[in-house]
């Protein structure tokens, strides 16, 4: 069987085509295109197509980095940082693909974590499992994605939110004036203003600003850099005591905190998975245990938040693969 799969964010779009026969898989062409360059998704997959013979597709899936609309003929969706719209009957129509499907790319995370191998997770927390418990997805990158899975008819169910937009809750004095500063800026913060890779460097301009740094050589320097979260967590690897560590340690904390809000409103004892572009690569800031005493400090509720299993997954196509296991459901429906 084959299948067209892809992984579609404001920063790259990753396309795939595999095909899966007897529980295996073989990756036949696999294409990384940078977003901001293409006014349109089906340019890229019309490029793609182009290049590479898929005329034997059975069914397509996409992730996207945005809210996905159910209609009467199928799915559309609306990049969150880029100017695209997607519709996945118009896809099917213009590019003859049999069956295409639109999911949130935190819904694709989701479908994805059943197919990893036990190495492509690391634990924060052991918890109390709970067989066939509620799970949450939260993943920082380029925004930040939240997702919850529930248990029913034999598997479980994905269901995408837009949480990362919810207003963020400061848990102590600091990100009390955290999130003054940006509100002064931007009129409100959501959790996606503090929690992503843009917002770690609001993080750091902020305390920068707290400190009067904004024209230090270390704040200029990493201000502009091509990738300023990376130089970011780059400098405070190389001193914890800097602006850039305080910066780091700041986001860890609100990190924990806010996968523990989300993770009292679904209790998810299934196990809560922190995914996303940044996760994998602060595992040791987040193994350190402000991440963890942030998400357990939920007073009274201290001792439930304990028992919820807590991994980071460290596959980076997590996502990619579970736009492969939706395709496959959607072409044997």
């Amino acid at each position: 069987m084959q299948l067209l799969c892809g992984d579609i964010g404001g920063t790259k779009t990753l396309l795939q085509h595999v095909v899966v026969a007897a529980n295996r898989v073989e990756v036949l062409t696999e294409q990384r295109f940078p977003s901001a360059d293409y006014p349109s998704f089906d340019l890229i997959l019309e490029q793609f197509l182009s290049q590479h013979d898929a005329s034997g597709v059975a069914a397509a899936c996409f992730g996207v980095a945005g809210p996905v609309v159910h209609t009467d003929s199928g799915h559309t969706a609306a990049i969150t940082n880029l100017p695209w719209q997607m519709d996945s009957a118009g896809l099917a129509r213009r590019f003859k693909l049999p069956r295409v499907a639109l999911i949130n790319d935190f819904e694709a995370v989701g479908h994805g974590i059943d197919a990893l191998p036990e190495s492509d997770f690391v634990s924060l927390q052991g918890g109390e499992p709970l067989a066939q418990g509620n799970r949450l997805v939260v993943g920082a990158g380029t925004g930040l994605g939240v997702a919850q899975m529930v248990w029913g008819e034999g598997g479980y169910r994905v269901m995408p939110s837009e949480g990362g937009h919810a207003d963020f809750a400061p848990g102590d004095t600091m990100q009390l004036k955290l999130a003054e500063h940006i509100m002064r800026k931007h009129g409100r913060c959501s959790v996606e203003f503090v929690l992503s890779g843009p917002g770690l460097m609001n993080i750091f301009t902020a305390l920068a600003e707290m400190k009067q740094l904004l024209d230090s050589l270390d704040y200029q320097r990493i201000r502009q850099a091509a990738d300023p979260a990376a130089a970011i967590a780059t400098a405070a690897d190389q001193d914890s005591a800097s602006l850039a560590g305080a910066a780091m340690a700041l986001f860890v904390k609100i990190y924990g905190g806010q996968c523990g809000n989300y993770a009292l409103a679904c209790l998810p004892r299934g196990g809560v998975f922190v995914a996303g572009g940044i996760a994998a690569k602060i595992i040791q800031q987040l193994r350190q245990g402000d991440f963890m005493a942030a998400f357990n400090a939920k007073g009274k509720m201290a001792q439930l938040m304990q028992r919820m299993p807590v991994n980071v997954i460290t596959n980076p196509g997590v996502g990619l693969i579970g736009t492969r296991v939706y395709a496959e459901r959607l072409a044997t429906d």
